[in-house]
């Protein structure tokens, strides 16, 4: 199984309530999202919360995720 087909577990099981993959899901993409907010502001403090403000997005939005394109877009 790849990387990609874990994440597209983990969401489907997280988009169904289990909270254990959503805890999961966020652990195994944090540090790529943080990376990505670092790359754009150069700034620990400000990547952490934008990354924070990343990960409660996801927490809003997950049950309207489509599966049209890779999670991690």
């Amino acid at each position: 199984m790849t990387h990609d087909d874990t994440l597209e577990k983990l969401v489907k099981q997280a988009q169904e309530g289990n909270r254990g993959a959503f805890e999961q899901l966020i652990n195994e993409v944090y540090d790529d999202m943080y990376k990505m907010a670092f790359h754009f502001c150069r700034n620990v403090e400000d990547a952490q919360d934008i990354t924070q403000l990343a990960c409660i997005k996801v927490t809003r939005h997950l049950k309207q995720f489509k599966h049209r394109s890779k999670f991690t877009t």
